[in-house]
């Protein structure tokens, strides 16, 4: 399944590339604050991270987008009664989809959609106790996993130079059971 949304992802930024000529691309870079909610609110802190994002503009109001990063959660901890143990989460989003711009103009209000892919590590750490007078290592143990995402927003962005957007979004992402709210600022660079 891996396989086949990567080479899904792959064909769609090939193809994107030989639509229309006149089109605009457009190459950006962003920091993310993700909040947790659901369940995964109660075991995982505040995520950040950064992410870049290829855009393909077909006409005035629809765009192919891409989308790929790193964003990491703050972590947690709890006690057993033998010593606190620490978990945390990190991962890996490859994200494609789409946008269409209900405005037009220098500052264009836009709805998106994206189905991917978040690559999640997830890490416990351990604490040495001791136990019927033998002594625990504690140690880091790390589980990774794939999970299918889609992530519906909305988004403004603005033109603040001759080749640059200033890029504002929100959207939420459906995640298995690991939803986050996301919230990204960015700046687009127009490519040609």
């Amino acid at each position: 399944m891996k396989r086949l949304l990567l080479v899904f992802l792959l064909f769609l930024l090939a193809s994107s590339l030989s639509f229309s000529q006149d089109g605009k691309m457009k190459l950006g870079v962003g920091g993310e604050i993700l909040l947790p909610s659901g369940d995964f609110g109660d075991i995982a802190g505040t995520g950040f991270g950064g992410t870049a994002n290829f855009l393909y503009l077909v006409n005035d109001q629809i765009a192919i987008s891409g989308t790929a990063g790193y964003i990491t959660w703050g972590s947690k901890s709890f006690d057993m009664g033998l010593g606190e143990w620490e978990y945390s989460y990190s991962a890996i989003p490859i994200l494609a989809g789409g946008r269409y711009y209900f405005t037009t103009g220098d500052a264009r209000v836009y709805g998106s959609a994206e189905l991917g892919l978040y690559m999640f590590n997830f890490t416990v750490t351990t604490p040495s106790y001791e136990f019927l007078g033998y002594t625990v290592e504690g140690g880091e143990t790390s589980e990774s996993e794939s999970e299918f995402t889609f992530a519906p927003g909305v988004g403004y962005e603005m033109k603040i130079g001759d080749n640059m957007n200033l890029d504002l979004t929100g959207k939420y992402l459906i995640i298995s059971d690991a939803y986050n709210l996301n919230l990204r600022v960015g700046i687009n660079f127009i490519l040609n």
